[in-house]
């Protein structure tokens, strides 16, 4: 079984931001490295959703075209069912393992 990795949000954003500071660079060659090293990346909908908003909102067409080169360089998982329900696994899987996806008074408990 090959090495898939999503990226989230916060990836996706220090990696298509075109004023890299260090941390964002950093995670640029991550990026590649994971690249070479024939480990598959995927940028699911949803995420290039939310980012995008962001550089439309603030004017970014820089960002918003490294946006559109990075989709264009590794896979994309477009939003459907079956991704939605993955991604609702994955996350809470995450956090079953204690890994933080966000503070945990945002989430809103029914």
């Amino acid at each position: 079984m090959s090495k898939v990795i999503y990226l989230d949000t916060g990836v996706l954003g220090f990696v298509t931001h075109p004023n890299a500071n260090q941390e964002a660079r950093d995670c640029l060659t991550w990026l590649r490295d994971l690249l070479a090293a024939g480990i598959k990346v995927w940028v699911p909908e949803i995420c290039d959703y939310e980012l995008r908003r962001e550089y439309i909102l603030n004017n970014s067409q820089n960002a918003l075209n490294r946006l559109d080169q990075l989709k264009a360089a590794v896979g994309y998982v477009p939003i459907n069912t079956p991704a939605m329900k993955r991604a609702a696994q994955l996350w809470a899987d995450a956090r079953k393992r204690g890994k933080p996806t966000a503070d945990p008074q945002a989430l809103a408990v029914c």
